[in-house]
């Protein structure tokens, strides 16, 4: 009787690490031996497209290119972040000109321009003569791979990297100076590839783990930088944004404003009088430690016990997920009365949000662990804070594990001695959101439960109070709380509404020098925002005349609009414009 091999005994995962040992040789080679073995090879040998060498980058992308005799392998290789290590290379063969490695960047601008161009022919056909490829490539499946993302970043991977279809005509010369004046869409500030296995000679890799790749670009229509987690696509989910150079200046998103006007109230009891001096001067600082990074690795210094800052005039705010660092940077900057600790699971993540969008280090405590393990030991530990904040919520919405009604008692209990609150960014379109809100409702049942949404926004943030005396959010009294606390430069509270009486949910909107709803309503987390195809481009002109004509209304007749939403002198385009803005 024939026994299958011993690879289909192995994980996908623990494949991959064994894979990874490979050299680029041997790894085209297992890429052919079956379907299993094809996407666990290809990820270690984009990986070599990382390498220090020049060679070894070059080599690794002629091999990929080897091995991609379909659209489906094509479009695995997609998947592996191929286009994005490409652009890399060209990003890194450009700023090398004129130096004195000008001959290694001539190289890398090459192969990385002939590598893109050659992925550029395997855009699967989508029944347009202008655009579609003139010797379509195998498939290698039945199935229509048109619309797929990994499709559409070979669409617009030409464009994207500033790249011509076809070589610039006459010598080599000419079309190296066309790649060096070409203007990509966006720059890459940073990229960690995927974990799997531990460093091979020559890629900038360390320690064994299966943590996602994790890459910070630069768009160049706004300067806005963006953190993505896992494989890059055009239009994949954004972890975090913020302007360039300026990390806690403004806050970009609703669900960050809706936090930190939530609050409000433990930010203002305790805040320093400006007009008084303190009581007594502090006293001497304690000798500097060995170290001045605020970084604590949980996973490598278990015995370490966590610093707990003992000056109780300072309010004290645990934040559970880092991002890009906005929301710590943001309290940090004007919340000097505020100490924040941070944790984040994925050291890349941290690494990413340190020189990638500048955070700085000193100012807040970071602990490398999981959120589960941490506030169980904090609870162990008998800290106290004034707030928790789990800002863990990507694309699948917030794990499963931060739902458990065991983790939502432990960040009860971290508050529950200063009176202070929890606050959980969560999505409303999570398979069990419904039971998480009654779980988290139940967990504040004799204290104060919040609910704030946006009529354009997935996010829904659920607030627990573990005081009973707190004004309503549609008191004047806790709006001025908000007035108080939060400066007028920054953002201002536009508009508080709770839907119904036996409704908990109530509706929030800000105004900022963006305008009403925040900037995040409108903002566009892709890069093809001014290269978008000829269908969306149609779409969004359709919805651009929808929205100039309701602002244009709205400015002429500023006031005459009452609360129905029909103008009492006009007709019945106006109140359909109306209906239209208010929808939006």
């Amino acid at each position: 009787m024939p026994t299958k091999p011993f690879y289909y005994a192995l994980p996908p995962l623990y494949l991959r690490r064994v894979l990874a040992w490979l050299s680029i040789d041997d790894l085209v080679l297992s890429v052919g031996t079956c379907r299993m073995f094809r996407y666990a090879s290809l990820s270690p040998l984009v990986l070599y497209l990382h390498s220090r060498e020049v060679t070894v980058r070059c080599s690794a992308a002629q091999s990929c290119l080897r091995v991609a005799t379909d659209q489906n392998t094509m479009q695995d290789l997609v998947a592996c972040d191929f286009i994005l290590s490409l652009m890399l290379m060209l990003q890194d063969g450009r700023s090398t000109d004129g130096t004195s490695d000008a001959v290694h960047g001539q190289m890398l601008r090459r192969c990385a321009s002939d590598a893109l161009r050659r992925c550029y022919e395997f855009r699967p056909a989508r029944g347009v003569p202008a655009t579609d490829p003139k010797h379509p490539m195998l498939q290698g499946s039945r199935e229509d791979l048109s619309d797929t993302a990994e499709a559409e970043l070979l669409y617009e991977c030409l464009r994207l990297s500033g790249l011509t279809p076809e070589r610039h005509p006459g010598s080599g010369e000419t079309d190296n100076q066309a790649i060096l004046e070409g203007t990509p869409c966006f720059a890459i500030v940073r990229h960690t590839p995927v974990w799997y296995a531990p460093a091979m000679n020559h890629v900038l890799l360390s320690g064994v783990s299966g943590r996602p790749a994790v890459t910070v670009i630069e768009r160049a229509d706004n300067e806005r930088r963006l953190m993505y987690l896992g494989s890059w696509y055009l239009e994949g989910f954004c972890e975090s944004e913020a302007p360039a150079n300026k990390l806690g200046h403004e806050l970009l998103f609703w669900y960050a404003k809706c936090v930190v006007a939530s609050l409000s109230t433990a930010l203002l009891s305790s805040a320093p009088a400006p007009q008084c001096a303190p009581e007594s001067p502090p006293p001497p600082p304690p000798s500097p430690p060995p170290s001045t990074s605020s970084i604590i690795n949980c996973d490598t210094t278990k015995e370490q016990t966590m610093t707990m800052k003992k000056n109780k005039n300072k309010k004290k705010i645990l934040i559970l997920g880092l991002g890009a660092g906005v929301l710590p940077a943001f309290l940090q900057r004007n919340f000097p009365h505020v100490s924040v600790d941070v944790c984040e699971i994925n050291q890349g993540v941290v690494d990413a949000s340190i020189h990638g969008f500048g955070m700085e280090e000193k100012t807040v405590t970071i602990y490398v662990d999981n959120c589960l393990n941490l506030v169980q030991r904090m609870c162990q530990e008998n800290a106290e804070y004034d707030a928790v904040v789990c800002d863990v919520y990507g694309d699948g919405g917030m794990p499963r594990d931060l739902c458990d009604i065991q983790f939502l008692k432990n960040m009860r209990s971290l508050v529950i001695q200063r009176s202070g609150i929890v606050l959980l960014n969560c999505g409303h379109e999570m398979d069990d959101f419904d039971a998480l809100v009654k779980n988290f409702q139940w967990i504040f049942r004799t204290n104060t439960f919040r609910h704030f949404g946006h009529p354009d926004e997935e996010n829904r943030i659920l607030v627990g109070e573990t005081r009973t005396d707190g004004p309503p959010p549609n008191d004047p009294q806790w709006q001025k709380n908000v007035e108080n606390v939060i400066s007028t430069d920054l953002f201002s509270l536009f508009l508080i509404h709770k839907l119904s009486v036996t409704d908990e949910m109530y509706y929030m909107t800000f105004v900022d020098h963006n305008g009403i709803c925040a900037a995040d309503s409108l903002s566009v987390n892709a890069t093809k925002l001014q290269y978008a195809t000829k269908k969306n481009q149609e779409e969004g002109e359709e919805e651009e005349e929808v929205v100039v004509e309701v602002v244009v209304e709205e400015e002429e007749e500023s006031g005459s609009i009452d609360s129905t939403g029909v103008d009492g002198g006009g007709g019945g385009e106006k109140e359909v414009a109306v209906d239209e803005g208010k929808k939006r």
